[in-house]
């Protein structure tokens, strides 16, 4: 898969998926269906994905249910689908503990709103990374959009104090 071959990736999950009971067997799922959708078998691909996400919950393994997630979600950015990309990072969310992680989706949330051009949830977004515990980079990166997108708003004294604040 790595190598970009997915073909004789594909053969090798799906051999693979036919050892039973395998302690892999959902994380192999996730390859294959990553393997599908570079293949463009995007159907098939969705719909393991989904399998995957609902297995993963079920079986509380929240590592594979996040990389579902964002594959999912990465997909749909791809495709330049952003009202589904959209969807499934709220939909993500709600199924999030982990508070670095939730920072990163909506700072992601906030990039897919600037795409399509809806400044005011882009600027929710960005200062909804605040309220979470985003890596140094994401609290930067944020406040930074938040910032320009301020600016852009015409609310020059708030992007000032923003950006006075990051100097800082």
């Amino acid at each position: 898969y790595y190598q970009g071959e997915y073909a004789r990736a594909q053969r090798k999950f799906l051999e693979l998926a036919a050892i039973p009971e395998s302690d892999y067997a959902l994380e192999n799922k996730l390859w294959l269906a990553k393997t599908y959708l570079q293949l463009r078998s995007f159907d098939e691909g969705l719909k393991l994905i989904e399998e995957v996400k609902a297995e993963a919950q079920k079986e509380d393994e929240p590592e594979l249910f996040s990389s579902a997630s964002i594959t999912k979600i990465g997909f749909y950015v791809y495709r330049e689908e952003y009202t589904n990309a959209i969807n499934e990072c709220q939909s993500f969310l709600k199924n999030l503990d982990d508070d670095e992680m939730t920072a990163l989706v909506w700072f992601q949330m906030g990039k897919i709103y600037l795409q399509q051009g809806d400044e005011e949830n882009a600027l929710k977004a960005f200062s909804s990374v605040l309220e979470y515990s985003p890596t140094f980079d994401v609290e930067f990166e944020s406040r930074l959009q938040h910032a320009l997108l301020l600016k852009d708003l015409k609310k020059l004294d708030e992007s000032e104090e923003e950006l006075n604040g990051l100097l800082e």
